[in-house]
């Protein structure tokens, strides 16, 4: 009996514990992956209140996209029998991804009466407020419908902090989109979706998008692409798709040391199936793309770098080093530097040690494997090197000791 009641306690806490562990694991991998995030709630407008039956009543279909300024945009969708996909009223179209997609007039008057003009936008706030100082790469597709006569180039993202206070229709074209396709691009691709993107740089305050013509009638280039069209004036329509607005961050993981004949997995905890976009790197050689994560077992002291291409490549790199130190031993080194600043870095990166800095050698390499030049300084307990004519991004700075590696220190350098 007394046997049995142990048995049950000794499961009950082990139940607990795994509980426990299967939570941390959630957690950390949570964390991990939120950097791959899209903050968009409904990138390709499929989490509808109702089915579309009827045009001019946007406000009223999706869940998590609104029309700011009540300017009749519209909502198709295939559970519709008149905005219909993918035969909508304007012609034939496969959404980019899912089951539906918007539509929104980006230019509409009857010439010569320029000053009276209709501007449709959609908008949604994001699922979290943007970082300050970071980089997000801002991207949507657009398509021209079959039966619209004109088009035009302008079309664009406006990243705010709160809703803006156009209420009128047609609205006065006050904002600035910080995302715009080019001037002169006209978009005239009938079949396929035609992504538009770009890089913003937040302010730590932004918590919505705005997707529309930001532009007045007098700023705004028109291409006649459909004469045959049956609309009449001058009437520039646009379907949109899969918004996205991700992060421009990626995760080698942590530098790490193993045994010659072990192996140790580097990158993202989960796999990213988004963003086919991943190239790894070991010491300046392409060994692997199309995953952001890879299980090494390097035989030698090995750097690694994952390049993420997106609106623009970054990167991230971690260092494996093979040895089999104990413990204590690899403390003990790793008290030799005391610290390194600042970090990020602009002109100057500072280290601090508590030997004799005459003993300390340091050589940065870049991301491709590559040393780079930099003048050193001794300093009164450490070692100074002059960064200002290195370009912007992530470093591996070898510390030797007396003609020994003790270890790598990553730094970034912004400019």
């Amino acid at each position: 009996m007394k046997k049995l009641l142990l048995l049950n306690k000794i499961h009950s806490v082990l139940k607990k514990a795994y509980f426990l562990v299967s939570l941390f694991v959630l957690l950390f991998c949570q964390l991990r992956v939120k950097a791959q995030q899209n903050l968009i709630p409904d990138p390709s407008f499929e989490n509808y209140v109702q089915c579309p039956q009827m045009p001019n009543v946007f406000n009223n279909f999706l869940l998590h996209w609104k029309d700011p300024t009540n300017c009749s945009s519209d909502y198709f969708n295939v559970c519709s029998s008149v905005f219909s996909v993918p035969n909508t009223p304007l012609g034939h179209q496969i959404p980019k991804s899912g089951s539906g997609f918007v539509g929104i007039a980006c230019e509409s008057y009857n010439p010569p009466n320029i000053a009276s003009y209709g501007r449709e936008y959609i908008q949604t706030r994001l699922t979290d407020t943007l970082k300050a100082n970071k980089k997000y790469c801002v991207s949507f597709f657009v398509n021209l419908p079959d039966r619209i006569k004109y088009t035009t180039s302008r079309i664009g993202a406006y990243i705010g902090e709160a809703i803006p206070s156009v209420i009128s229709c047609p609205p006065q074209p006050i904002y600035t989109p910080q995302i715009q396709n080019q001037f002169g691009s006209f978009i005239s691709d009938t079949i396929n979706w035609t992504k538009i993107s770009g890089v913003y740089l937040a302010n730590g305050t932004e918590e919505y998008l705005t997707i529309g013509n930001f532009y007045t009638p007098s700023n705004t280039d028109t291409l006649k692409f459909n004469p045959n069209s049956g609309v009449s004036g001058v009437y520039v329509y646009f379907y949109i798709d899969e918004v996205s607005v991700v992060e421009l961050s990626v995760e080698a993981g942590r530098d790490t040391s193993i045994c010659i004949g072990q192996s140790v997995t580097l990158g993202e905890v989960q796999n990213d199936t988004s963003f086919h976009s991943y190239y790894w790197y070991a010491n300046g050689v392409l060994i692997d793309s199309l995953t952001n994560f890879i299980t090494v077992s390097p035989s030698t002291n090995t750097t690694y770098i994952l390049e993420k291409r997106l609106c623009e490549s970054v990167y991230d790199t971690v260092v494996v080093t093979v040895n089999c130190v104990g413990i204590k031993e690899n403390q003990i080194k790793s008290k030799t530097l005391i610290s390194s600043y600042p970090n990020p870095a602009n002109n100057e990166v500072n280290f601090v040690f508590n030997v004799d800095v005459e003993q300390i050698k340091i050589e940065i390499i870049n991301i491709l494997g590559v040393k780079q030049e930099v003048k050193a300084t001794i300093t009164t307990n450490g070692i100074s090197l002059n960064t200002a004519l290195l370009e912007a991004g992530t470093y591996i700075c070898k510390i030797y000791q007396s003609g020994n590696l003790i270890q790598n220190e990553k730094i970034v350098i912004i400019k």
